[in-house]
């Protein structure tokens, strides 16, 4: 009675079945889509990823529901001692979408990086080969632009860094 009561307040949800693939218990997050569209589409997944279990292994696997609203259940099984097995379903849409935009950004980043490092490169390289004093001129303003644009960049992605790292009730000090 306890026990259940404190696995009805996870988040998670926990699912156990006997060891025929008979469902025995469910907690109140995993009962939460039951009778939906999304619920039987969870339940038939679920079904397949505890049967998997009966070799005695570990099952793990990411259930992409289309929605709307679009989102991914992380199911995890893991196989008991009387045949039955017991699962957790977890929504992991937020992290998931998190690490698509870290992934996005890498690339934005880079790109924005790259760019006024190959320009320095370039102009370093055009300065190597000039000897007209004007044009030496305008090429090291371009060097200092872009080198400046590189600058820029790196220091909006240092205050980004500071921002994501910084925790409410934290106090900034000099």
């Amino acid at each position: 009675g306890r026990l259940s009561e404190a696995v009805d307040h996870l988040e998670i949800g926990v699912v156990i079945s006997s060891g025929p693939g008979t469902v025995v218990y469910r907690n109140a997050a995993a009962r939460s889509s039951e009778g939906t569209h999304v619920g039987l589409l969870v339940d038939e997944q679920l079904a397949s990823i505890i049967d998997e279990t009966r070799a005695g292994q570990r099952v793990r696997r990411v259930i992409d529901l289309h929605g709307p609203p679009r989102s991914r259940l992380e199911v995890t099984a893991d196989p008991m001692p009387d045949g039955g097995a017991v699962a957790t379903l977890r929504d992991v849409s937020e992290r998931m979408r998190t690490d698509a935009m870290r992934t996005d950004f890498v690339t934005n980043i880079s790109h924005e990086l790259k760019t006024p490092v190959g320009a320095v490169a370039v102009l370093a390289e055009a300065l190597l080969d000039e000897d007209d004093p004007e044009i030496v001129h305008r090429l090291a303003d371009h060097l200092v632009a872009e080198s400046h644009r590189a600058v820029r960049t790196i220091d909006d992605l240092l205050k980004l860094s500071q921002i994501e790292s910084t925790r409410p009730g934290d106090t900034p000090v000099d």
